[in-house]
């Protein structure tokens, strides 16, 4: 039988509707009907296998995508791999069930135009039950070994009282919070969060929002607190160093060194001052941002770039919590309503898409960062000690 048999008499089928395909099952319909619906039990019947196993899979893959949308709302929160067990759980029965109705419904109407069709060996069938309560009980097992490990997480966790803000970060996170959420010396609110190999603090800091600092650079903060002042922004990133800006200095980390924290240093008197600059192209194999076009209200960024199909852009506003990145086609990317108080962060990475594989990108470029062109009006303190 050709494939295009099989797609033919499979769309006339689906073509005749309800009321046609009900009254061809119980033989009440005109001859046209009844000739589409004896070549559809026809194909059903004795199509070759690579078909019936296509129909299956398409059939599933709508279910399974049906299903994970609609457990992406009912199951906020938990792990993707989590809900793809618990679409598949979902999908397996109804598959199971679709395709004994259409066999059966095949088999009916087989049976008017001549002797029953010989039914599959009692082996085969037992094989085929088999393997579809292997996979549901492996389904099965994977959804409960994801809750027990859930489970044994919110288990290690001390029993604290933390602030609403705090609570939604551990939760996104996965991470405990060691201690309640309580004012310290520093006069903000403060959370240790980790476990017992990383310990980090959560600070909600008026004007800025809530961040997550390491520790060393806590150590750090705490140890000048009179000479460094509030941060003023969220922790950022300029390749291997992390930096965050404070009222009057700054604190950075250079993880390339030693990711422990003794390589942090606390420096007053003025804001850090990214590594890489406009038109510095150090490295040939990725991006490199290469000018910078700011107006009074919008901020764009030129690089070069080797060959590439899409660019993936992250980047971030001075005072704004970090988000996701952006995928653009060109070399340059626009922000609209910039605000020329604020400064901004750039680094980008090219990738190449492939059609049935995942895109291969370069690493990302030293981050840009593009100064406020309006004075900052917290700046008239800076330097003093």
């Amino acid at each position: 039988m050709r494939l295009s048999q099989i797609v033919g008499a499979q769309v006339a089928w689906w073509q005749l509707g309800f009321r046609a395909r009900r009254a061809a099952l119980r033989q009440l319909a005109s001859p046209d009907v009844m000739a589409v619906a004896r070549e559809w039990s026809h194909q059903v019947l004795s199509a070759p296998w690579w078909w019936r196993l296509t129909r299956v899979l398409m059939l599933g893959a709508v279910a399974v995508l049906g299903c994970a949308s609609v457990l992406v709302v009912a199951l906020d929160g938990k792990d993707e791999s989590v809900m793809v067990h618990y679409a598949l759980l979902t999908a397996l029965p109804v598959l199971a069930a679709s395709a004994w109705w259409q066999t059966h419904c095949a088999r009916k109407l087989a049976v008017q135009i001549g002797p029953p069709p010989p039914r599959r060996s009692r082996a085969w069938m037992a094989v085929q039950a088999l393997a579809f309560i292997v996979a549901v009980s492996v389904l099965i097992a994977a959804i409960v070994r994801a809750a027990v490990v859930e489970s044994e997480q919110h288990a290690r966790c001390p029993a604290v009282i933390v602030d609403d803000d705090v609570l939604e970060f551990t939760e996104d996170r996965s991470v405990c919070a060691l201690a309640s959420t309580a004012t310290d010396f520093t006069g903000f609110r403060h959370t240790p969060v980790g476990d017992v190999r990383v310990r980090n603090h959560v600070y909600a800091i008026p004007g800025v929002g809530t961040m997550i600092i390491t520790h060393s650079m806590v150590r750090a903060w705490h140890s000048q607190l009179r000479e460094l002042g509030a941060p003023v922004d969220y922790p950022r990133s300029d390749g291997q160093i992390w930096f965050l800006n404070f009222e009057h200095g700054y604190v950075s980390a250079d993880l390339s060194v030693d990711e422990t924290g003794a390589s942090v240093s606390a420096v007053v008197g003025r804001r850090y001052e990214p590594v890489s600059k406009v038109g510095d192209c150090p490295y040939p194999d990725r991006p490199c941002v290469v000018s910078v076009e700011r107006t009074e209200n919008s901020l764009t960024v030129v690089w070069s770039s080797p060959d590439a199909d899409a660019f993936n852009v992250q980047w971030w506003e001075e005072r704004t919590k970090p988000g996701p990145g952006v995928e653009v086609a060109a070399r340059r990317f626009t922000i609209r309503d910039a605000d020329p108080g604020r400064s901004y962060g750039f680094s980008i990475e090219s990738c190449k898409k492939r059609f049935l594989g995942r895109s291969t990108c370069t690493k990302w470029s030293p981050t840009v960062v593009v100064p406020r062109s309006l004075p900052d009006p917290g700046s008239a303190g800076a330097g003093r000690r």
